[in-house]
């Protein structure tokens, strides 16, 4: 019919189309209104395979317009109740009258509002598309207008409000202003700008961080890697490509560590830290770690995996290097310890701890000196501090933090 007929014709020739509004009974038999957004979607051969688009729940809105077209009490009971903002201007743009949504969203009192008009409050930038907007409303080109714009608040920060403008008419049907409904959708606003900043930064991430990103398909083969895994891994692409991680065989890594990854992968769960080895062409191993999550569609089926890796070489190496270091000096004959800023023990040597080994929960990691120190009074491992415990702890405390000389303990 005559009111689909415009909607009809843009779906006949393939075409896009945006805010094409509708109404529609529910079961209870009341009217609703949807508001669809949609565009063409085609092959990559150009063959038309059908729309994808959006769907909105218009019908407060709709209801909103027609109640302030309604009588005025019916409106006034809308304007001084609605929790969404309304504002009402004359026909030079001055603000008439508002109700407590619309002052609450600007932070104004009655009396500042009174002294501005709808430009004053805009965002700069926004007023001309406003201006152009409500020209065509006074000139009675179109009957009302929705748009996103921004208004600025006393403390001078920004929101943002999807706006309805309709005109007001006198009993002669004259225009003599206007009235707008305001979404307040800041925050969505807020959300939408993170979002694009946020993939912005994986963006810039992916393209300049040394680890890469990888896949597998429903039956745990791989089916993608980034373009740089296999300048970090020294592994071609397509020797993984296609191939599931039993196939390709461990690559080197730890067999208890492999078995725990192939149970993991197996039964879908998620996993971090897998690593293990490659050797790179000219001969140099790099060590590698692996994380991956298993991705399900919206009624739970497996879809496979997706993951990241990581280049860590340096890390492995400065480990094993801080191993050999613990190990050397555990092997010393000379007793050593090191403790953190909170004085508690961090390191010690074999020497070290065949010196306490009577007490030698009181030198675990993590355990404070003064508290080593007490267990030491206790057993009466330090002929001095019989009969004068206090004073004893109080000086070897004060020795050990303070003195840059050796002490006997």
């Amino acid at each position: 019919d005559e009111f689909w007929s415009p909607l009809k014709a843009l779906l006949d020739g393939r075409q896009k189309f945006r805010d094409f509004e509708f109404p529609y009974f529910g079961d209870d038999g009341k009217t609703f209104y949807a508001q669809i957004s949609g565009v063409p979607v085609f092959s990559q051969e150009g063959n038309f395979t059908g729309y994808r688009g959006s769907t909105a729940d218009v019908t407060e809105r709709k209801l909103t317009e027609e109640r302030i077209r309604g009588s005025e009490e019916k409106f006034r009971g809308i304007f001084n109740y609605s929790s969404a903002a309304i504002v009402a201007g004359d026909d030079k743009g001055n603000l008439t009258v508002w109700n407590d949504a619309f002052q609450k969203m600007l932070g104004y009192e009655d009396e500042e509002l009174l002294k501005f008009s709808f430009r004053d409050i805009s965002h700069p930038d926004d007023v001309d598309s406003s201006r152009e907007h409500l020209g065509k409303i006074f000139r009675g080109e179109i009957d009302s207008f929705r748009m996103e714009k921004r208004w600025v608040r006393k403390d001078e920060s920004i929101c943002w409000g999807e706006i309805s403008v309709a005109p007001l008419r006198n009993s002669s049907g004259d225009i003599t202003g206007t009235i707008a409904n305001i979404l307040d959708i800041t925050d969505r606003k807020k959300a939408e700008r993170e979002l694009r900043e946020r993939e912005n930064q994986l963006r810039d991430f992916g393209a300049a961080a040394s680890d890469w990103y990888w896949e597998m398909d429903e039956n745990l083969r791989f089916s993608y890697f980034s373009e740089n895994f296999s300048d970090v891994t020294g592994v071609a692409q397509d020797i993984l490509l296609g191939k599931t991680r039993v196939e390709n065989g461990n690559p080197g890594a730890d067999p208890g560590q492999w078995r725990e990854h192939l149970e993991n992968v197996a039964l879908h769960r998620p996993f971090r830290h897998f690593v293990h080895p490659r050797t790179k062409s000219d001969g140099k191993i790099v060590w590698l770690s692996i994380n991956g999550k298993p991705v399900f569609d919206v009624d739970g089926r497996f879809r496979g995996y997706r993951g990241t890796g990581m280049d860590i070489t340096e890390a492995k190496n400065s480990q094993q290097q801080l191993i050999d270091l613990s190990a050397a000096i555990d092997e010393m004959s000379e007793s050593v310890v090191v403790f953190d800023s909170e004085d508690r023990f961090i390191f010690t040597n074999e020497a070290y701890r065949k010196l306490n080994e009577p007490i030698i929960e009181s030198i675990q990691y993590g355990v404070y000196f003064e508290d080593h120190l007490k267990a030491v009074m206790k057993n009466d491992l330090a002929s001095e501090a019989i009969g004068r415990n206090e004073e004893w702890l109080a000086e070897t405390m004060a020795r050990h933090r303070y003195s840059s000389d050796y002490f006997e303990l």
